[in-house]
């Protein structure tokens, strides 16, 4: 499933490449998936679309559409404009830049320490200073190694049944 998902992302931005207003996006979150087929318009309109995802396609359900009376904001479509906003920050788009915004928000805490550690290195006359970056760098990365210990084991152990 994974390749033909590649591969139909790679058509998908390959026939939006000279779209300047069209964004390809990735989610590796399923409930956020659910919001994927459907589409608001200027905060007003809702086109939900309903299917039951563990027997059909989107396709194959009905589009709902709620439209806010002139001078009025329905919940329903309040509600899908942020889950949809939410969903939308949560993904990251195809491109490279894209990809290597998403490390960094899933990483800041290990590049800023393994930066911070770097600063440290540099030959700076100041009072402390390497003491308090080490201290700062060294807050910042040890509840990223505590959270990824399981990751790191696992990785360790293919590595070892490879090799």
């Amino acid at each position: 499933m994974r390749q033909i998902a590649v591969e139909r992302i790679k058509r998908w931005h390959s026939i939006f490449r000279h779209h300047q207003n069209v964004t390809i996006r990735v989610s590796s979150n399923v409930a956020d998936m659910s919001l994927s087929t459907c589409v608001g318009i200027d905060n007003n309109i809702a086109r939900l679309d309903v299917y039951d995802h563990y027997s059909q396609r989107s396709l194959e359900g009905v589009m709902i559409e709620v439209t806010s009376p002139q001078g009025m904001s329905l919940n329903l479509v309040d509600i899908f404009h942020r889950a949809f906003d939410s969903a939308w920050a949560r993904s990251y788009s195809v491109e490279r830049l894209g990809r290597v915004s998403r490390f960094l928000r899933r990483q800041w805490r290990l590049v800023m320490s393994l930066s911070l550690i770097g600063i440290v290195f540099l030959p700076v006359q100041a009072k402390n200073l390497t003491e308090v970056l080490v201290g700062v760098a060294t807050g910042l990365l040890v509840p990223v190694l505590i959270e990824d210990i399981p990751r790191i084991a696992e990785f360790v152990k293919k590595l070892r049944s490879h090799g």
